[in-house]
């Protein structure tokens, strides 16, 4: 039997970017719809126990572990430098070793994965919201994301995107490069909602009986003041459907953008049809969207949308914003709208809840599998 591929999966779950943790999990679910031979073997870089239990929750049968960053014990650092001053070399050098894998995925410029060499690294661009949107971000975060992506673009690494829309990107801002490209679309596995009680839930969030649900974190590009603005726009004519909204609301660029939305919807007098629930546990999440009635993506940008991911695994109607990416990633059981008009996305709510659009039913479990053999692909 041939031998297994080694594949380095760098994984840190951190909620202030979750969406990246969940990208990790679901490639990692993904892999694991392969047939047995064909499934690698994932040396998982983690940082602590956390990140590791996250990771065993998958059942992935091919796992073993190493810890990214562990500090050395003081004597191994002492004699590591006496034999480095009189040899020239380090005997016991810091960080990952290159050796426990035959490529790493997602490849990160840190010290502690600096023995990494070329060849073995594989960069994740998931999009270039600093490019197309430059006024969300601070000058420092913009130099630092377009210093890491020269260095990438001039480097002959292989790089994934999400979408065809970002690899197009990639191609406007960085003209000179030297990487080989690959897109991957990504597709979504789901923890188990039975367990979720409907009447606990419902108590605990204080539900209304229906409702549309929109669920993103709290960052600027992601539109709330639009469904705020529709809903008002709504209301005039009587239509007063409640949204829920989940996600964190902390975004480091704006830190008062949470503050901001909800100081509209008072304003706009469509503050008891807004339901704000914070960052919440994943399987209610998908509770909330499994029995919404539709699901509002009012996104100003995205490199490939997890929340539109979602719905199409739970074959729910989705109300869009009408971006490159969102045509590339949906074109079934969709309204799309204007993310600039008000007027549009209210329109639109208002056409769903008269006509209902549908969604045809898929096999999502193919979306998986491809992700799944599409990464492989790169190995």
């Amino acid at each position: 039997m041939a031998e297994r591929k080694r594949v380095g999966i760098i994984f840190s779950y951190q909620e202030k970017w979750v969406a990246g943790a969940y990208y990790i999990l679901n490639l990692v679910h993904a892999l694991n719809t392969l047939p047995d031979a064909e499934k690698p073997h994932i040396t998982a870089c983690i940082e602590n126990d956390s990140d590791k239990a996250h990771l065993l929750d998958t059942g992935y049968p091919y796992l073993s572990f190493e810890y990214v960053g562990k500090p050395r014990p003081l004597p191994l650092r002492v004699l590591n430098k006496m034999l480095s001053a009189v040899t020239g070399r380090h005997f016991f050098p810091y960080g990952l070793s290159p050796g426990c894998a035959d490529a790493f995925f997602p490849y990160l410029p840190k010290s502690e994965l600096s023995r990494i060499p070329v060849e073995k690294q594989i960069h994740w661009i998931p999009d270039f919201q600093d490019s197309r949107m430059p006024f969300f971000f601070p000058q420092h975060e913009l130099d630092l994301r377009r210093k890491r992506n020269n260095g990438i673009a001039a480097s002959p690494v292989r790089v994934v995107f999400s979408s065809h829309d970002a690899e197009k990107d990639f191609h406007t801002y960085y003209p000179n490069q030297q990487t080989k490209n690959y897109v991957v679309h990504f597709a979504v596995t789901h923890p188990d909602t039975a367990k979720v009680s409907e009447p606990e839930i419902r108590k605990k969030f204080q539900l209304p009986e229906k409702w549309l649900f929109s669920p993103n974190q709290f960052w600027q590009h992601k539109n709330h003041p639009v469904i705020i603005r529709a809903l008002a726009t709504l209301r005039e004519r009587n239509v007063l459907p409640h949204v829920v909204f989940t996600g964190k609301e902390d975004d480091f660029r704006n830190p008062g953008y949470a503050g901001e939305v909800k100081k509209l919807a008072l304003q706009l007098g469509v503050s008891e049809q807004c339901h704000f629930l914070g960052f919440i546990d994943r399987a209610e999440q998908l509770w909330l969207m499994k029995n919404a009635e539709a699901v509002i993506q009012p996104s100003l940008f995205e490199g490939w949308s997890t929340v539109v991911e979602d719905a199409k695994a739970l074959q729910k109607p989705v109300i869009l914003s009408d971006i490159p990416v969102h045509r590339e990633q949906m074109n079934r059981g969709v309204v799309f709208f204007d993310p600039a008009s008000p007027v549009s996305l209210s329109a639109a709510v208002e056409h769903f809840l008269q006509n209902r659009a549908s969604v045809m039913p898929a096999d999502y479990h193919e979306d998986v599998l491809a992700f799944g053999r599409n990464f492989m692909k790169l190995l």
